[in-house]
């Protein structure tokens, strides 16, 4: 799972993004931030991968705090949700790798599409895997797959969410079919695979088809 940093002076606006975050299972929302002073202090001690919100802050700007944070190497990634709409901020927060530019006021489908981007390159490309063009080239159409191909976002409840992930962490990567999933949840077939499609667009499964003698060949998932 992958922790958040919202940054967002407005109380409404940050509740908004805060509830976007909590859709998607891969992510988790771990401190909200103020200003650049607040952020400060909460990336030392929490040690976030993205940083979700504001270009423009009462004590100063983003931009020289991603500079300082790109001169010492630091990976952590950043999708802008802003009211900066000239071409040449757009240009520079591009420059310092932002993954995604939304401008205010925004839609709760456009975020969600934001979201489902970044969870889907988070897990095509890991520390521990060996780099390929094809790797690669599936990272970067994620960029703009979910804009050209919107869809509408899967919320389920947190409670079926917990029980459908347990089943799959106790799998520990072994394969497993949706028949599987049903008996251990007790979620009928038509809910357990809205859950998997979900978790198979955010990259967090994989799926494979194994084919018998005859009939359809048989689904298996796993975690990725």
């Amino acid at each position: 799972m992958r922790k958040v940093i919202i940054l967002e002076p407005d109380p409404m606006v940050a509740r908004i993004l805060k509830e976007s975050v909590s859709r998607r299972p891969q992510l988790k929302m771990v401190a909200c931030a103020k200003n650049i002073e607040q952020l400060t202090r909460m990336e030392e001690t929490l040690h976030p991968q993205l940083i979700l919100g504001e270009t423009k802050l009462m004590d100063g700007d983003l931009e020289a705090w991603l500079l300082d944070k790109r001169q010492n190497a630091s990976a952590i990634d950043f999708i802008a949700v802003t009211a900066e709409d000239s071409p040449a901020c757009f240009m520079r927060f591009q420059k310092l790798g932002a993954l995604d530019y939304i401008l205010k006021p925004f839609s709760d489908s456009r975020i969600d599409q934001a979201l489902i981007g970044y969870t889907r390159r988070a897990a095509l490309l890991k520390p521990d895997q060996v780099l390929t063009q094809e790797r690669i080239d599936a990272w970067q159409s994620q960029a703009i797959q979910p804009i050209l191909q919107p869809k509408e976002t899967f919320r389920g409840s947190e409670r079926t969410w917990e029980k459908v992930m347990t089943f799959i962490q106790s799998c520990q990567g072994d394969r497993f079919t949706l028949d599987q999933l049903t008996k251990s949840t007790g979620l009928s077939r038509s809910a357990a695979h809205r859950y998997v499609e979900d978790l198979l667009d955010g990259g967090q499964l994989e799926v494979t088809s194994e084919y018998g003698q005859v009939g359809r060949p048989k689904l298996l998932y796993r975690q990725v």
